[in-house]
């Protein structure tokens, strides 16, 4: 394991991971935008057969602390191994930006026995319009703690 001088002393490192925060800035605000879309041009909700013979159970605790810890866990894990701090920055942008096109050609309105997340956490106006809304496919809270694991495996 190299030293932080060492990382951050490294021209190509530095512009890297600068371009990856550039990256994941934009496809941030294209996720914004593309929320924005499918929440004024709802669908009809899917039916499946296991939403539709189980009961409801409010999950959003889990959501929500569950986003936050996987975000201080992997800030923690980006700071042991600081050379992965680029490609993870890149991966999560490229996998919101991908998530991003098909939620806007797949915009599925939510089930309608669904719990709403009602965080008072992601309601910030800071999170307005990027953790909130319609958009339900493909799902980001399995599909960026996979991606995660794949990439620290």
């Amino acid at each position: 394991m190299q030293s932080y001088r060492t990382y951050l002393t490294d021209r190509k490192f530095i512009l890297s991971f600068l371009s990856g925060l550039v990256l994941l800035a934009s496809s941030l605000l294209v996720q914004f935008f593309v929320t924005d879309y499918v929440t004024r041009q709802v669908s009809s909700p899917v039916t499946d057969i296991v939403l539709s013979n189980t009961r409801a159970y409010d999950v959003g605790g889990i959501f929500v602390w569950g986003s936050v810890l996987l975000t201080i866990i992997t800030v923690f894990i980006l700071l042991i191994k600081l050379n992965y701090a680029p490609f993870v920055v890149k991966s999560i942008a490229l996998f919101t930006l991908i998530r991003s096109v098909f939620v806007s050609i797949t915009h599925i309105s939510p089930f309608p026995t669904r719990i709403a997340i009602d965080s008072t956490f992601f309601t910030k106006e800071v999170f307005s319009g990027i953790f909130t809304g319609n958009d339900l496919f493909f799902s980001g809270h399995t599909g960026t703690p996979f991606l995660l694991a794949l990439i620290f495996w």
